[in-house]
């Protein structure tokens, strides 16, 4: 809100936002509980936790619409604001479908509340349907243009639900949305008008395959994209090395090693016939991407980071170290141009050249974005916050937009408007790396995630909506790049893990969907026009004419005009008058004023255009222009500034002009309002009859009584064309009688706390003036004073004289006070000064700052390798803050301020350098960051420890056991010499294989199951062996013969070590194949057994065939191992043995049926299913 006193020019601000604490409302966390797939018949319980905000709540009640969905304990009780409960809930499934409860918590509150929980396998149906669409469902009639909600329920909100539109009946469907969220969808109806549409919502997963791994570099990937078909790949890494790949095979073709440095970048021409590689050697490369051969090289001053070709292959740009942007003649080798920025000279972390080839987005290593016109070279800076500097960039198909990815979000940005549309956040990942599907509806974002149960992942994204779709894992570290396809049906990135993945995003599955019960319409109201005539107006005269009924709605629904606009050939001399955006009620009118000013004598025509979502609606306009037979110089008088009850009033002569050839008589001549008291005719200057072609004067005056501005008016009647003719009049009054500016604004003060400023004052009244005294009032009058003594005599008439007033804040903020001098004369207090002032402070404060100070220290792995890290400024003061950046001092350095100018209080973030060294402690115990608008500063104490980090390879054993036995695979470690030297002490990490075939047994950790994979932690110190441990399992009969033994994760437990991994292979022996049914051989002494029925609910038959004579024990353990039933223990003859059990005293789950003979053990699964 904002109040203003226009004459002393005056305003002030006030807002007013609810706080977060007035909010009355429940948190849930989470909001949805995801239970996955469980045993049927077999409890799961999950917590939620319930906060009250802004009261005490009082829960009635918590009601689920599903009955295998429950609150276990107590649903009544009451939370005061702030306090938390937690929530049981559990889940017992009916069968593997997808299923779906909301929670309906009903309070002493006015709105219920809702959480949410699904169960089940995520891909499968259910058996009963739960996704509903609500609106619209049937015989709603929807107007072109109408902005309306579609409604669903029955899933998360969270889940991603595919809207589509029919306007056949369901023959065909239009998608409006593939990737709608919040269990609502915004739809502002198009113009497809029909009676037979129908909506349909589907809930969608997606299949996907499992991705094609390119392994073979020796050190981190950094970059990696398709060719023009898809069918090869190129990637670049650390080892100097660029590879070329068969997409199809995963294989690799060609290598291309000439580099003598980090290979930063690989990029296919659009082509596809050539590579251009960049790299830290400060050299770019262009090869034949057929056969591997070198065609040419590109020399640079300063070491390369990144490249892109533009869309017609003819140049190609590179970005080095230094922030600098080349462009290259790919025919010539010669360079064209560059371009590069005097405030930012760090490392071009990434660019992408716009499709049409105008422009270049970068991002620098300072988190700058910056948009290049490579014809004028004109540097656009976006406007990134400090926690959302920027690491990654990538155009849209298009060039209208691009993305950037950065330390918390991606963000989607107009580059045109230089605004952000969207942002994409996931938790707290980091996002290093993004790309725009060619069709525009798909983004891909990548990083890594902090945490040692989270995997890293690429997450696909719609883009218009903003909901995350999906995510694909399996890259080990942090991925670099990732890149579409040109069909957009792959993805290929990069990653540290020293390898690239090729995934195919897969197929889209429809759990359920729902469909409108009975069709709606879609009309265009349409609305009646008609012809409009302003009929005769004097050419050079204005006038308006309001058109009754000008549009009309006969529809049943109402009819938005967006907009009116006038074209033609006269257009210029049409105006509307009205408002141009109306919506008509059904049934109702219009009325539209227009103004015509001819400009000619006779027909003037235009043409009226109403715009609306229906289309656009035109009809004529025309006025006819007449010669008046008595005209004026002018329509409009001003009188301008006259003293109020002056003995000096203000006159001004107008000329009436008889325009006929014959004489014309005046039958009135008036005053006419609004105001026709202050304005009057004095004399009309002789006769008020007017000859052919006579021109005569007319005296008018403005007297004004009271102050301010007026309005009146003199109106001439005649017997003619043209009568009655009105012209118009203003003026103001005004009391004053001295003459100076009615409001002085006082330079704001900064770094100084004392200002003085000099004004002028003029006598413009018609005696002279004496100043008899001058006061100070208002809100900060203490903080103002006069400088000096009153002028001692008085002023003469148009003579001026000097005042000072002195300012000293008390504080920092605006300051306002009105200065009133009283003088002799007319006027007591009626001169008055506005006095506006203001006083900033320049204060900012560091996160973790203890005394004007701020600790660093940071823990340098590797010798001679920089390390940044991110320091939070907080502006405390009133004013933005620019800093003394870039700094140096010893072996640190401010790199630069993120944002460099840190908003009123807000923040950015200083990135504080260690430049590198050897082993050893490196000290800076005064660095100082200086704002430049007073100096003010802050110090920093840095600290920077090098200490030395190895690489190491760990692999894991390949071997094979039969079914039983007990096998042990070797974890070997590599650089034992390199570990201790670096002070790394042990080792851990997480292994993944077929949890049906290998059981995990002590001394590593119990295996977690996920379905039929189980993941076994392990911990081992290091010694002087490479053999860092053995894992051993017991063998048994699963759902196949072989399974991959894969380290998902491994990080040293204390030091530093860089760790390369590779896998390794169990294979089942014993087993033969019949067709495609796997069978036991008869190994040793004959002796199998077999399990019916499988799985067993009841009870069950077990076969043992004797091969030997002996003490037999049969005997059923769990998943850990533990004894649960000893079936049978005594001797068997050779033979054929059937030995009946019963399972009622077991659980549904996993088991295994374990028979020790005197030789050998046979070991077999059991399921069972309740």
């Amino acid at each position: 809100m904002q109040a203003a006193i226009p004459g002393l020019q005056l305003t002030a601000d006030a807002k007013y936002a609810r706080p977060k604490s007035g909010i009355i409302g429940m948190n849930f966390t989470p909001i949805i509980m995801e239970f996955g797939a469980g045993t049927t018949g077999i409890p799961m319980t999950l917590k939620t936790q319930i906060t009250a905000t802004g009261s005490t709540i009082t829960v009635d009640s918590i009601t689920s619409n599903d009955a295998r969905f429950t609150v276990v304990a107590n649903t009544t009780f009451t939370l005061q604001a702030g306090e938390s409960r937690d929530i049981e809930v559990q889940f017992t499934p009916t069968d593997s479908g997808y299923a779906f409860a909301n929670f309906r918590v009903n309070t002493n509150v006015c709105s219920p509340f809702f959480f949410y929980a699904t169960g089940g396998y995520s891909d499968r149906s259910p058996i009963v349907r739960t996704l509903k669409l609500l609106a619209p469902n049937g015989g709603e009639v929807f107007g072109v243009g109408a902005d309306t909600t579609i409604l669903w329920e029955g899933v998360p909100p969270s889940d991603s639900i595919r809207v589509e539109l029919s306007t056949d009946g369901g023959l065909t469907w239009i998608i409006i949305d593939r990737g709608a969220g919040g269990l609502r969808k915004l739809w502002e109806v198009g113009n497809t008008p029909s009676n037979r549409c129908l909506i349909r919502i589907s809930q969608l997963r997606r299949s996907f395959p499992a991705p094609i791994v390119l392994a073979g570099h020796t050190d981190w990937l950094l970059s990696a994209e398709f060719n023009h078909d898809g069918t090869r790949a190129v990637t670049a890494s650390e080892d100097h090395k660029a590879f070329i790949w068969d997409v199809a095979s995963g294989s690799r073709l060609l290598s291309l090693e000439n580099h003598k440095g980090i290979v930063g970048a690989a990029v296919y021409s659009p082509n596809g016939q050539t590579i251009l590689t960049v790299s830290r050697d400060q050299s770019a490369k262009l090869w034949d991407a057929t056969i591997g051969m070198q065609l040419m090289q590109f020399d640079s001053p300063i070491e390369l980071s990144t490249a892109s070709f533009g869309k017609n292959g003819a140049v190609a740009a590179t970005g080095d170290y230094k922030g600098v942007i080349r462009l290259w003649d790919i025919q010539s080798g010669n360079e064209l141009n560059s371009f590069s920025a005097k405030d930012d000279s760090t490392r071009v972390a990434s660019m992408d050249i716009s499709p049409n080839g105008n422009n270049i987005v970068s991002v620098t290593q300072s988190g700058n974005v910056t948009m290049w016109n490579v014809a004028s070279g004109k540097r656009q800076v976006f406007p990134v916050s400090s926690s959302d500097y920027a690491s990654t960039v990538r155009f849209s198909q298009d060039g209208n937009k691009f993305v950037t990815g950065g330390p918390n979000s991606a963000i989607l940005w107009d580059a045109a408007s230089m605004s952000q549309i969207r942002s994409y956040r996931v938790g707290t990942t980091k996002v290093t790396a993004a790309a725009i599907s060619p069709d525009g509806a798909l983004l891909a974002t990548a990083g890594s995630n902090q945490g040692d149960s989270t995997f890293v992942s690429i997450i696909v994204w719609s883009l218009a909506s903003g909901d995350s779709l999906y995510a694909l894992r399996g890259h080990g570290g942090q991925i670099n790049t990732v890149a579409f396809s040109r069909d957009g049906r792959r993805l290929i990135s990069s990653s540290i893990d020293q390898s690239a993945r090729v995934w195919e995003l897969g197929s889209a599955i429809i759990i359920q969907q729902d469909t409108s019960d009975k069709v709606f319409s879609i009309i265009a109201p349409a609305p009646v026009v008609r012809p409009l005539d302003l009929g005769s107006i004097p050419i050079g005269m204005s006038r308006d004419s309001i058109f009754i009924g000008a549009l009309q709605n006969k529809e049943i629904l109402p009819i938005t005009i967006d907009s009116m606009t006038i074209s033609g050939a006269n257009a210029g001399e049409f105006a509307v008058v009205s408002q141009k955006n109306i919506i008509i009620a059904p049934s109702r009118n219009a009325d539209i004023e227009f103004q015509c000013k001819p400009l000619a004598v006779g027909v003037r025509t235009a043409t009226v255009t109403f715009h609306s979502p229906s289309g656009k609606f035109t009809t004529s306009i025309q006025a006819l222009g007449i010669q008046a037979d008595v005209s004026v110089p002018t329509q409009v008088i001003d009188f301008g500034k006259v003293r109020v009850l002056s003995t000096k009033d203000s006159t001004i002569d107008i000329f009436l002009k008889n325009n006929t050839l014959g004489a014309i008589t005046i039958t009135s001549l008036r005053e006419s309002g609004p105001d026709s008291v202050q304005f009057s005719i004095i004399a009309a200057g002789g006769s008020i009859t007017l000859t052919a072609g006579e021109v005569k004067p007319i005296t008018l005056r403005f007297a004004p009584i009271v102050r301010g501005r007026t309005s009146g008016s003199i109106v001439v009647e005649y017997q003619g064309v043209g009568s009655p003719m009105k012209v118009r009049l203003f003026g103001e009054g005004v009391v004053t009688e001295l003459g100076f500016s009615t409001a002085i604004d006082i330079p704001t003060l900064t770094c100084t706390n004392d200002t003085i400023v000099n004004f002028p004052f003029q006598n413009i009244s018609d005696a002279p003036v004496t100043i008899q005294n001058i006061e100070f009032i208002g809100t900060n009058a203490s903080e103002f004073s006069w400088i000096g003594s009153l002028p001692s005599s008085s002023i003469p008439v148009g003579s001026s004289s000097k005042g000072a007033i002195r300012f000293i804040p008390k504080n920092a903020g605006d300051k306002n006070a009105l200065m009133v001098l009283t003088a002799s004369g007319f006027s007591v207090k009626s001169d008055t000064i506005a006095l506006h002032a203001r006083k900033d402070s320049v204060g900012f404060s560091l996160a973790g700052e203890v005394a004007d100070s701020v600790i660093i220290r940071m823990t340098v792995s590797q010798q001679f390798v920089s390390q940044d890290t991110l320091i939070t400024i907080i502006n405390n003061g009133s004013i933005p803050l620019k800093w003394n950046v870039p700094f140096s001092l010893g072996n640190f350095s401010f790199v630069d301020v993120v944002p460099l100018e840190t908003p009123v209080g807000g923040t950015s973030l200083v990135r504080v350098r260690f430049d590198g060294g050897s082993v050893g402690n490196y000290y800076a115990p005064a660095f100082p960051l200086v704002e430049k608008t007073c100096g003010r500063m802050k110090r920093f104490n840095l600290q920077a420890n090098v200490i030395p980090s190895a690489p190491t390879s760990l692999s894991i054993g390949s071997g094979s056991a039969g079914i039983g036995e007990i096998i042990e695979i070797p974890l070997i470690i590599s650089n034992i010499s390199g570990l201790k030297e670096a002070k790394v002490t042990g080792i851990e990490g997480v292994i993944r294989c077929n949890g049906t075939l290998l059981l995990p047994l002590p001394p590593a950790e119990r295996g977690i199951y996920s379905g039929d994979t189980v993941r076994v932690k392990f911990t081992a110190q290091i010694g002087t062996d490479s053999l860092l441990m053995k894992l051993r399992f017991r063998a048994a009969l699963g759902n196949d013969t072989t399974t991959a033994l894969v380290i998902e994760r491994a990080a040293a437990t204390f030091g530093n070590a860089r760790i390369s991994t590779s896998n390794g292979k169990f294979t089942l022996l014993g087993i033969c194949r019949d067709g495609a049914v796997p069978r036991l051989f008869r190994l040793l002494h004959n002796s199998s057994v077999t399990l019916a029925p499988q799985p067993i609910s009841t009870s069950g038959v077990i076969r043992y065939e004797a091969g030997e004579v002996g003490e037999v024990s049969i005997k059923l353990t769990n998943l850990l191992g533990i004894n649960v039933m000893q079936i049978v223990k005594k001797e068997f003859t050779i033979g054929s043995h059937d030995i009946t059990f019963s399972c009622q005293n077991l659980q549904t789950g996993v088991y295994f049926l374990s028979v020790d003979t005197p030789t050998q053990t046979l070991v077999q699964r059991l399921d069972v299913s309740k």
